[in-house]
């Protein structure tokens, strides 16, 4: 019931008490929002589902391209290792007996049979960065060549996981090149694949005469398929065992079990990006088979690494979406202002009439020339007088306005410059001719670096400059009564500085804090120092100090922007560095009530701007 009579009164309010020019502009808006809500809708949704397909059609193509060089990579090692096997190197070499050579003789052979059997892959290889092995298992009828180095006696390794393999394996399907995971290579250092060629008797195939294996490091294949469009993407080789031949180096790594203990890759689809989810969240899985060497190619994507292109791409919709809606905002305002500018002009002189301080309309408003411009261009006639004798008082108010807003500019510190005037002429009238010399020095010293020809930015050289200057001129009025210390390190006299910084807390700290002490003498002290890339630096005093509340509001920024207390000063201080820097700079303030005060200005340590 009650939220039935609230909207009550705001439909009775928007057509009897708002004024025309509010309905309007509320109109326009509630139209140019719901307008923009829905093209926006629009747009948002098809630029979101253009955007995801065609990231996920970079994935796919990338994706297709790293299998293909997979499938040539190893297509290449196949075409060299069975050009090899093939050939009657192998036949020529085992039908020799070896027991009619010399050892010099021998060697010579073993020489030929490296260069013809060894130059073809070894040029193959030259093409990678990566150290390869290349190692040849002989059958123990042709022991000459067992050095243990790259000739090897096959029988001693029939029982080695990977050797067993290919001969079970070669037993049933005759195939004659084989990929081996890392986990078959038991006496392999780790990290490393091999390919392997079956080398047969040309007269009676099931008899092997020779194993050909080519060692090379996994982080070669590793790299090959680390190439993605998306961040933080695992991409692995697995082969119809579900063993790991090669794996890209990302965060996802850890995923790999649950990934092929839960899901069955080899009956999922292959054609498109299939969705999964790991430990609660959400993936997209990419898979393609190469059926020649029994291997499963895969990528795994988060969704929000392709979501997260996407939530950007949607800020930025909205953002435009926002803008545009601000930008409506004046110019609804305009078109309702245009609209209703003659009604609402009659209203306004009216109600100064009712006041008695009657005004004529704006000429620069079409009066026009049905009854509401008859009714304007009367009313203009009788006031015509007394809107001009309004219209000078209001010229002569402006400009007297003017003149004091300019003399509130051209003020600068204008009881300090009083004050050491006063005080010079006094220091004349003694004859005190060294007080005078230090006391206009000074003086212009101050004033010469506040002016620094315009400039806001001056180095920390010459605001302690100005600051030593100012404090000179206070100690000539105080008797000396305030110790002033400056600790800096000469290396940081050259960093730049917001001109006029120090000066309003160091006036504060000898205008409420020593000056106010029942013995109005202390210490001003002046600590510079770097911490990494900011410039610290620190105003001390021994004063009465600040009471927590007032202590609590100064570093809220709230009594500053009062001006009251700690005065205008601090608060164009505080102003100006965080308006130049940022809001990660500016004033720090600490007190002990009875000890004194510490002001911490935190700025930015640069020596160009």
């Amino acid at each position: 019931m009650k939220i039935y009579q609230l909207f009550r009164k705001l439909i009775h309010s928007y057509f009897y008490e708002i004024r025309l020019q509010n309905k309007l502009l509320l109109a326009f808006l509630s139209m140019s929002l719901l307008l923009l809500g829905i093209f926006s809708s629009v747009i948002i949704s098809h630029v979101s589902s253009f955007a995801e397909n065609q990231l996920l059609q970079s994935a796919t193509e990338t994706f297709q391209q790293t299998t293909a060089s997979l499938e040539n990579t190893f297509y290449s090692y196949e075409q060299i290792s069975t050009g090899l096997a093939n050939s009657y190197l192998f036949d020529d070499l085992m039908k020799q007996d070896m027991n009619q050579y010399t050892p010099g003789e021998i060697t010579v052979i073993r020489q030929n049979f490296e260069r013809s059997v060894f130059a073809s892959v070894q040029n193959h290889l030259n093409s990678t960065s990566y150290e390869v092995d290349v190692k040849i298992f002989f059958n123990d009828d042709f022991h000459y060549f067992n050095n243990r180095t790259r000739y090897f006696s096959l029988e001693n390794y029939l029982s080695a996981p990977w050797a067993s393999s290919i001969t079970q394996q070669y037993s049933k399907s005759r195939r004659g090149f084989y990929i081996l995971p890392e986990d078959l290579l038991t006496e392999v250092e780790p990290g490393n694949f091999s390919m392997a060629r079956v080398v047969v008797d040309k007269k009676y195939y099931p008899h092997i005469l020779a194993l050909l294996r080519i060692d090379m490091p996994r982080k070669y294949l590793d790299q090959m398929i680390t190439s993605t469009v998306f961040d933080n993407t695992l991409s692995a080789v697995i082969n119809q065992d579900l063993n790991v031949l090669a794996c890209s180096n990302t965060t996802l790594n850890s995923l790999l079990p649950d990934l092929i203990s839960n899901y069955d890759l080899w009956k999922l689809p292959t054609k498109t990006w299939n969705e999964i989810t790991l430990g609660h969240e959400k993936y997209l899985l990419r898979i393609v088979t190469i059926p020649h060497y029994k291997l499963m190619h895969f990528s795994l994507v988060p969704q929000k690494s392709l979501y997260s292109d996407l939530y950007r791409i949607r800020s930025f919709l909205l953002l435009s979406v926002f803008l545009t809606l601000l930008l409506c905002i004046p110019l609804a305002s305009l078109l309702s202002h245009s609209l209703v500018i003659r009604l609402q002009q009659v209203v306004n002189v009216m109600q100064q009439v009712k006041t008695g301080n009657p005004v004529p309309f704006q000429e620069n408003i079409p009066h026009g020339s049905d009854e509401i411009g008859n009714l304007i261009s009367s009313y203009n006639h009788m006031v015509e007088q007394m809107q001009l004798l309004m219209q000078q008082e209001y010229e002569y108010g402006t400009e007297i306005k003017n003149a004091e807003l300019k003399a509130l500019q051209a003020q600068v510190n204008p009881h300090f410059l009083y004050n050491t005037l006063d005080m010079i002429y006094w220091f004349a009238k003694e004859n005190m001719v060294n007080e005078i010399e230090t006391s206009v020095r000074s003086l212009s010293t101050f004033y010469r670096i506040g002016l620094s020809s315009g400039k806001e930015i001056i180095t920390l050289r010459d605001e302690l400059s100005q600051s030593k200057a100012y404090m000179a001129i206070w100690n000539l009025r105080l008797q000396d009564a305030i110790i002033y210390e400056c600790k800096v390190d000469d290396t940081l006299l050259d960093c730049l500085i917001i001109k006029t910084t120090l000066q309003p807390i160091i006036e504060n700290a000898v205008s409420h804090g020593i000056r106010e002490k029942d013995i109005p003498t202390g210490r001003i002290s002046i600590n510079v120092w770097a911490d990494f890339d900011d410039l610290l630096i620190t105003i001390e005093d021994d004063g009465v100090g600040i009471d927590s509340e007032t202590l609590t509001k100064l570093n809220t920024d709230v009594l500053i922007r009062e001006s009251v207390g700690h005065g205008y000063g601090v608060h164009n201080v505080q102003s100006r560095l965080q308006l130049y820097y940022g809001s990660a700079y500016g004033l720090k303030f600490s007190s002990t009530i009875g000890k004194g005060t510490c002001v911490t200005i935190r700025i930015p340590k640069k020596t160009t701007e």
